[in-house]
């Protein structure tokens, strides 16, 4: 393999749960959609669950141009890889409810390890189609930078008032229902029916979390059934690559926080009509820059695009959180730990269950503190310690950071503009750093950083274009979000105050803490 280029960065991954997406996108069944062309040979650098994702620019590149040739020559093109995409997506979505049903502990050994090859195969298949939907903007921009063009020309053609940044957030915003949505209606209505209720909203009011449970379980036996009902549905959202699902108590913490002066009934019509009102939106827009129809399609495919990633990286948290209740009673039949049990690979997984091959402690031990996943031609490779080391120094052509650096550049993913105070979230355990009116800076944004993006004043990433996690986050928080920037988390600081300009793409250093 030549020298690879940085294609991606993600934070709180193992190599067993990103590899579902790894391994997935080399399946080759997304030539449907990118021609003779096919995803072939890169590599995953893991270290402290952050990850660096590596290969062949010029490849990548190639097959963006594919993805964007097909938007032009087929006006259905992202409408059939959306289908294609949901199609797998609701066969993984099936199996993981089926799992669930289980009684695991019963279960026979061999019977665990066909689970196991079942869910790894069916994510696969996700994300070898959802495939298609990244190379159209990661890292490249190629679609941003056709739409900013579009937009940027009407513009000039019409004399409009607003810029490119305006039009683009509101018009690749997604206008579909998505689980987040679904759950937030949900959520809402429970919180307006105890609104109603003098005695319960007194008992929120007064009561520590784990009491309410009590009370609820014990005298309002409905409203925790319904209670119950959202956590069941839902829990698994926030899940990430990690966990944990989300617990009855933070439901419940939730609504004793949403209770005080909200108007409960409004806010639920709202979510009710936000499409529909995005879909207004959007028609207005697209008259007012006079696109032609095939640069409605062009604005509509990064819609389907964006939801495309987003539905795909859901389920996958379904499946996640599903193979951690796997991981977890296979545990307690074999000599390795859950956290252990991260590092291997599914074949290693269904080796031990078998009693065929067991992988060695020490080799684990050595992927843990860092590890390189190699897949080439189909086949994946774990490498460690020194050979992952020599393999990485071979490989990858690393780049200078300038850190005196006061201006920083990114992508606009939604306006606005605001100053504030720096907080670096890679993790879950960064979350309790951010206050309300920070400036959240990540690598990249994922489903479990979502309450930290939801207290943040604005949200500023590494890397991402305009479908990524955080710009469609931050489009339906309505936060004003930069992405792209390449090195905002690593020149800035915990601390530093910040000027975030995202009606023009643009991060100032206001003030140094260090």
């Amino acid at each position: 393999m030549q020298r690879a280029k940085l294609l991606h960065q993600e934070t709180q991954v193992t190599p067993l749960t990103l590899g579902l997406i790894h391994y997935g996108f080399h399946q080759g069944q997304h030539k449907k959609y990118t021609g003779p062309l096919i995803f072939k040979n890169s590599f995953v650098v893991y270290e402290n669950h952050q990850i660096d994702w590596c290969g062949d620019w010029d490849k990548f590149q190639a097959l963006g141009r594919q993805v964007i040739d097909g938007l032009y020559k087929d006006p259905a093109y992202s409408t059939k890889l959306l289908k294609d995409t949901k199609l797998q997506g609701d066969k993984l979505e099936r199996q993981c409810k089926l799992i669930n049903k289980l009684n695991l502990e019963k279960l026979s050994n061999s019977k665990l390890a066909t689970i196991i090859k079942q869910l790894t195969d069916q994510s696969y298949k996700i994300n070898d189609f959802g495939l298609v939907a990244v190379l159209a903007d990661l890292r490249h921009n190629m679609l941003t930078n056709i739409l900013n063009n579009i937009i940027k020309q009407k513009i000039a053609s019409y004399l409009l008032s607003h810029n490119e940044s305006y039009y683009l957030s509101s018009l690749i915003t997604i206008n579909r229902t998505t689980y987040s949505q679904q759950e937030k209606k949900a959520f809402l209505s429970i919180a307006k029916d105890i609104k109603r209720n003098k005695k319960l909203v007194a008992i929120f009011k007064k009561e520590p979390e784990g009491k309410i449970v009590e009370i609820l379980q014990n005298i309002y036996p409905k409203m925790f059934v319904h209670i119950k009902a959202l956590q069941h549905r839902y829990e698994w959202l926030l899940f990430g690559h990690l966990g944990p699902a989300k617990t009855m108590e933070q439901y419940i913490i939730d609504i004793k926080n949403i209770l005080p002066g909200r108007l409960l009934e409004q806010e639920l019509r709202t979510a009710k009509n936000e499409n529909q009102n995005i879909k207004a939106q959007q028609k207005k827009l697209a008259a007012e820059l006079h696109l032609t129809p095939e640069e409605k399609n062009l604005f509509r495919a990064a819609r389907d695009f964006s939801y495309n990633k987003l539905y795909r990286f859901t389920i996958l948290l379904y499946a996640y959180y599903t193979l951690d209740k796997l991981l977890r009673e296979i545990s307690k039949r074999v000599s390795f730990s859950v956290r252990e049990l991260r590092y291997i690979t599914p074949e290693e997984i269904i080796g031990l269950l078998k009693g065929s091959k067991k992988p060695n402690r020490a080799e684990i031990t050595k992927r843990q503190e860092y590890c390189v996943a190699v897949v080439k031609d189909k086949n994946l490779k774990l490498l460690s310690g020194l050979e992952a080391r020599k393999f990485v120094s071979k490989h990858i052509a690393r780049t200078v950071i300038n850190k005196k650096i006061t201006t920083i550049h990114g992508s606009v993913a939604y306006t606005g503009r605001v100053s504030g105070t720096v907080k670096i979230i890679n993790s879950t355990s960064d979350i309790d750093k951010i206050e309300d009116g920070d400036v959240l800076v990540s690598i990249q944004t994922n489903p479990d950083l979502v309450p930290a993006m939801k207290q943040a004043a604005a949200i500023v990433t590494d890397v991402g274009g305009i479908t990524s996690h955080a710009a469609i986050i931050a489009r339906e928080l309505k936060k004003p979000c930069i992405i792209g920037t390449k090195t905002a988390s690593k020149i800035l600081s915990d601390g530093d105050m910040v000027d975030v300009d995202a009606n023009e793409g643009v991060v100032v250093i206001l003030k140094k803490l260090k």
